[in-house]
């Protein structure tokens, strides 16, 4: 589990699920899953279906997950280390029975192409940046003619109509459609009809 998505190469969505701590009654949220890559002694370490839990305090790693990448573990005293191939991949400390990592870990440097982006990004409904980074997505899509088309606006109109006097002297008529699912009677299509000069309006 790692608590920044920096660390993920991308995110998959997940449904959010509380995992419960070593705290009386409190949990973390996890918000994403995918694989993480991680650069130590130029070597990149592999982990498959790591969580991203934001609000967890230190980022957490399986030794069952490292034992099945073959690695071996040894220990001297106070301090361990994770060898592969009479390589030292991993190093660090033991305080209180528990094995934290020294802190020469780095992120992976591996970027998200922008064809996935996109596909979340369409998956989604076309959703912004910041609701993007809020739900761990990767953020570099390319340009959307789509998004392009909803922020433009059209200029208004001038008011180049002349105030009617009488009724049905001036209609404004608009015609939407068609639409799906079609109505109860069948209709796929709606007429708006205003009267200019009464106000008046029927769908």
């Amino acid at each position: 589990m790692f608590n920044n998505k920096d660390f993920f190469h991308s995110l998959s969505f997940l449904v959010k699920v509380n995992i419960p701590t070593g705290d009386l009654n409190s949990t973390v949220t996890t918000c994403g899953i995918r694989t993480v890559n991680l650069t130590s002694n130029n070597k990149i370490i592999k982990l498959e279906n790591c969580l991203f839990v934001p609000k967890l305090k230190c980022n957490l790693i399986s030794l069952l997950k490292l034992f099945k990448k073959q690695l071996t573990i040894y220990r001297q005293g106070s301090k361990f280390m994770l060898e592969s191939n009479k390589e030292i991949i991993l190093d660090g400390n033991i305080i209180d029975r528990l094995m934290y990592i020294n802190d020469n870990l780095h992120k992976s440097l591996l970027t998200t192409n922008n064809k996935e982006s996109d596909i979340w990004h369409n998956r989604l409904r076309h959703p912004g940046i910041s609701v993007l980074k809020s739900m761990g997505l990767p953020t570099n899509i390319s340009n959307c003619l789509v998004c392009e088309i909803k922020k433009s606006h059209q200029l208004p109109y001038s008011n180049h109509f002349e105030e009617a006097k009488f009724p049905l002297d001036c209609l404004h008529l608009d015609l939407f459609g068609p639409i799906s699912p079609s109505s109860l009677p069948g209709c796929s299509y709606f007429l708006t009809i205003v009267d200019h000069a009464m106000g008046f309006n029927m769908i």
